[in-house]
């Protein structure tokens, strides 16, 4: 008896082993949403949002985002799925993605889409549509950039002529939330823009690239800079893309106002 009794053991242990290997990840994972008062299908979302870089969840929490270079608006929705009490003003200037963005959010009032390109002035400029959009700017991708990121379509396919407004025309004087550019070698442009609006924001999360992507764009150093002269501090920073080198290329940033 004493034998079958350690065998039993012996198999709910075995058993149990593959359970008890997940527990740690689950268990941390469930122990990081609740710092933040999260569900765990939230801080997934959060965490796909990049949500989780700010000092704290608080700081959306019924705010207004704008989303600069929102794309097909999988990064909206992940904030929205993350804290559905905020509301977004998602920006988007290329049509294919754009129509995908319209069409996703028609019946969601808590995105308003707006179709144009952001920068430093109102204008009227040329975008390089690229064959995949997440790569279209309103610079032009460098060539070696298939190399690097083992041709992921960075080839301009075709180039339209886009309106150009600027964050400030935008928000209008209202206060912003979270403020996230991500708009492909712009992102100075789209600051520069902005100089009224980064007075009344409470975080931005930017797309940084450690070495040039686009012809005429600004690299982290200049960015980083140029926010540490516009008051912000560097609050956190995601786990750098890697190239095929083993080098970093880009990575997503989150500054916040510097305390006085």
């Amino acid at each position: 008896r004493t034998r079958q009794m350690r065998c039993k053991v012996r198999q709910v242990t075995l058993r149990r082993i593959p359970k008890r290997a997940l527990l740690p990840g689950i268990a941390t994972e469930w122990a990081d949403a609740r710092k933040v008062g999260l569900g765990i299908r939230q801080w997934r979302s959060a965490q796909k949002a990049c949500l989780h870089l700010l000092p704290s969840m608080e700081i959306v929490r019924d705010g207004l985002i704008l989303d600069v270079g929102a794309n097909v608006g999988d990064w909206t929705a992940a904030v929205l799925a993350a804290d559905p009490s905020v509301t977004v003003i998602a920006v988007e200037p290329g049509d294919a993605p754009l129509a995908v963005l319209e069409g996703r959010f028609a019946h969601d009032a808590r995105v308003t889409v707006i179709s144009c390109a952001v920068g430093a002035e109102p204008d009227y400029r040329d975008f390089y549509v690229t064959e995949h959009s997440h790569n279209s700017s309103l610079r032009q991708p460098r060539a070696e950039m298939d190399l690097l990121y083992s041709g992921e379509g960075w080839g301009a396919s075709s180039v339209a002529r886009v309106e150009v407004t600027t964050v400030d025309a935008i928000t209008n004087g209202r206060p912003i939330a979270l403020l996230k550019v991500d708009v492909q070698g712009a992102e100075l442009e789209v600051l520069q823009g902005a100089c009224a609006t980064l007075t009344r924001t409470s975080a931005l999360l930017l797309e940084v690239t450690f070495l040039s992507h686009y012809r005429g764009d600004t690299t982290f150093p200049a960015l980083h800079a140029y926010m540490v002269e516009r008051g912000f501090e560097l609050a956190n920073i995601s786990r750098p893309f890697m190239s095929a080198r083993r080098t970093a290329l880009w990575c997503d940033a989150c500054y916040t106002p510097r305390p006085d």
